[in-house]
């Protein structure tokens, strides 16, 4: 397959995370429409985007495993098809116990586009663009996150928020359609990669010390991620006493940023090393949180510059883990790897939710949360430093050649 299609294959792939992550976004921005309108206080609202978090740590594994077995465009299929469905469904929701049964469903449709399509986008050019393709990836899943927090509420106010999951459902079977017809002919099955040595059963790819280690740092990393995402704004409005929007321009920050961050973090792992960009990340977002306490002087500005950094170190934590699995376990079962990995984030990101409020109640300040996170990134580096091998190793096969390159095999 020449390069020019494998792209193409790539951005089809990144169009079905952009749209999994619309629809997925989509209900912060009309949260409070959503529980006037089904008359429920925000406690059961915030379930819709609780419930998400949880399906991502109960279904990634799955996802990733029988992704491997029947198929990646089958799956991305089946996701962009449940997303669609759930979505169009939750605007005709007759109580809120359906709209929640739909946005569970759009959590898994979410999964069964993410995790696969991932697995197959670190293999998708050759080995030595596999951070360029995972940070392309990647900042697919913040576009979509932007798109929706800025859009929704522009058409919920002119359309109404019923009119706004229409369309997302009705441009996600369009982004459906476009994938199977571009897609005609190639399975996206991944070829075995020559890490196979050996044969190796599912339990074994999973539990080689280098995969369990980056799940570790996957759990670290999303569990200051989402702590921070949570609880940020809340923390710019009482303690910095900024407006509303002042919250929302600084708090927009974390995600916008991302969207070119990611781009440009696989170019520079690329090109410099992979294992280098991450450390420098991690030390980044070691930093940031802890400047947020310990400088309450701080201006509006200042403060922006602080969440700026925090964004980009993000991104140079992610995108450097994401094409790490791609040299950690065979092609053929990356889908595994890319589900176990992202089963940890995501029960960081629960663990770190309910964390911070502990925390928060207990100790009346946001010095212990913040710092937590803080010292998370700080032990993500102890494990980083025990990753430089597989780095190093996969830095050195990209540069040499001495990995077969895998590309999307004929149906």
């Amino acid at each position: 397959m020449d390069t020019v299609r494998r792209w193409k294959l790539l951005l089809l792939l990144c169009a079905a995370d952009f749209m999994a992550y619309v629809a997925i976004f989509s209900v912060p921005p009309v949260i409070g429409e959503l529980a006037r309108h089904f008359h429920v206080d925000y406690e059961r609202a915030g379930l819709m985007m609780t419930a998400y978090s949880v399906v991502r740590t109960a279904a990634s594994l799955a996802a990733g495993i029988y992704s491997d077995r029947y198929g990646v465009k089958r799956f991305v299929l089946a996701g962009l098809g449940l997303v669609a469905a759930a979505g169009y469904f939750s605007a005709h929701a007759p109580s809120f116990g359906w709209l929640l049964v739909c946005r569970v469903l759009i959590g898994v449709g979410a999964t069964v586009v993410f995790v696969p399509g991932l697995a197959a986008a670190i293999h998708m050019l050759p080995r030595e663009r596999v951070n360029l393709a995972s940070g392309s990836f990647l900042s697919s899943l913040y576009l979509g996150m932007s798109v929706a927090l800025l859009a929704t509420p522009m058409l919920a106010e002119r359309l109404g928020w019923q009119r706004a999951f229409e369309l997302y459902a009705a441009v996600t079977i369009a982004v459906g359609a476009a994938f199977l017809l571009f897609t005609r002919g190639e399975s996206l099955r991944k070829e075995p990669g020559p890490v196979a040595a050996t044969p190796r059963s599912p339990v074994r790819a999973l539990l080689g010390t280098p995969l369990l280690l980056a799940s570790g740092v996957y759990f670290l990393f999303l569990f200051q991620t989402y702590g921070l995402l949570t609880w940020l704004p809340e923390y710019l409005k009482v303690v910095r006493q900024y407006s509303p929007p002042e919250v929302g321009s600084v708090s927009m920050l974390l995600g916008v940023v991302l969207i070119p961050g990611s781009v440009f973090a696989g170019w520079l792992s690329d090109r410099v090393g992979a294992w280098g960009v991450a450390v420098a990340g991690s030390l980044i977002c070691a930093v940031c949180p802890a400047l947020l306490v310990m400088y309450p002087e701080m201006t509006i500005g200042q403060v922006s510059t602080v969440v700026f950094w925090k964004a980009v170190g993000t991104s140079m934590i992610a995108v450097p883990l994401a094409g790490l699995l791609a040299h950690l376990v065979p092609a053929s079962d990356s889908g595994k790897a890319v589900g176990l990995a992202h089963t940890a984030g995501y029960a960081g990101s629960i663990v770190s939710t309910y964390l911070g409020g502990y925390l928060l109640q207990r100790f009346g300040n946001y010095d212990w949360p913040f710092g937590i996170f803080s010292v998370s990134m700080i032990v993500n580096l102890g494990m980083l430093a025990l990753l430089r091998g597989p780095f190093r190793k996969a830095r050195v096969a990209a540069a040499s050649g001495a990995e077969k390159e895998p590309a999307p095999a004929r149906a």
